[in-house]
Order: C-alpha cells, then structure tokens, then sequence
C-alpha cells in the first residue's frame, strides 16, 4: 500500500477514535437531543456513519478498484436516517456498530497493496472520480461529522445554561 493510502487509512482509524471518545459517555438526553427539528442528533449521526461504512465509501470505492464502469449501487442516507429511527436505538449499540464496520473497512483497506487509486468513475451530477480523491471523501466525511457532534453539544450546552449564557467560553 503507497504512503499516501497508508496515511488517510491512519486519518480514519484516528477519527473514528475520536468519535469514539467524543460520543462515548454521552447520557440519553443528549444522544437524542436535535439542534432543530431538521438537524440530526448524535444517534443519527452515529447511524448515518454506520451504513456509509456499509453501504457507501467502502462499497463505491472497491466498485472502482474491482469492477471499473460498473455503476455505483444507489444511495438514499437522509432516506436511510429517516428510516433507521435511531433515536430508537441506544447509543453503545449504534457506537459498537459504527467501530465494528470501521475495523471491517481498515481491515479491508490493509489489503489494497496493489491497487490502482488512480481508477476513475463518472458520476452524473459530481463529474470524475478517482478512487484516490474517494478514500479522501471518506476521510473528510468523517471530519464533517466531528464538526456535526460538537454543534450538536454546544447546542445542548447552549440549551441548558438557558437563561444563562456561554459566551464566556468564546464565539462558536
């Protein structure tokens, strides 16, 4: 596997630790509480991070690698929120799951000595992708969710000091 596989794989790997370690002892209020009505809470975050793992990156990415011009299976993860309830769920379950399917995918991505992350594919609204600029996606999506955590934490935070303020902590 080339360096700069090895390094995004690392990015993962540390991410998903960080999710981890941010969500980890998280009470049910929190776990379920939502910014706004149209916002995600932690549980659904944690859902939607398990089936990208299942059904997304890890799915498009050996697609590219294995089965060049194949077209990607279709995917629907506002759709899969919505129906996967998660908020129904307890959050060790849906955290145990996410890291299960995070260990399946660096396992995975270990294997890739030989492959060609410079394998492309056409997507119809997006343009060409190669499968280098994906596992790079995949890392971002990761960071885009930390970023997603926190403001559902601050919002929570923010909710709870009410009709105190937190400014003194800075500007979110």
């Amino acid at each position: 596997m080339n360096l700069f596989v090895t390094e995004v794989t690392a990015r993962l790997d540390a991410s998903a630790e960080a999710i981890e370690a941010l969500v980890g002892n998280v009470g049910p209020e929190l776990a379920g509480f939502r910014p706004s009505p149209l916002k995600w809470s932690i549980l659904e975050v944690l859902g939607h991070l398990r089936d990208e793992e299942r059904r997304d990156f890890r799915v498009r990415i050996e697609c590219m690698l294995n089965r060049p011009g194949e077209r990607w299976p279709a995917i629907d993860p506002e759709g899969w929120v919505r129906e996967g309830r998660f908020n129904e769920h307890a959050l060790e379950e849906l955290l145990a799951d996410f890291m299960e399917e995070r260990r399946k995918s660096l396992g995975w991505l270990s294997t890739l000595h030989d492959a060609d992350w410079s394998a492309s594919y056409h997507h119809e609204t997006l343009g060409d992708f190669t499968a280098a600029s994906m596992l790079c996606a995949w890392a971002a999506h990761d960071l885009l969710h930390l970023r997603q955590i926190e403001g559902i934490m601050f919002a929570y935070l923010k909710q709870a000091a009410q009709p105190d303020r937190l400014d003194y902590a800075g500007q979110w």
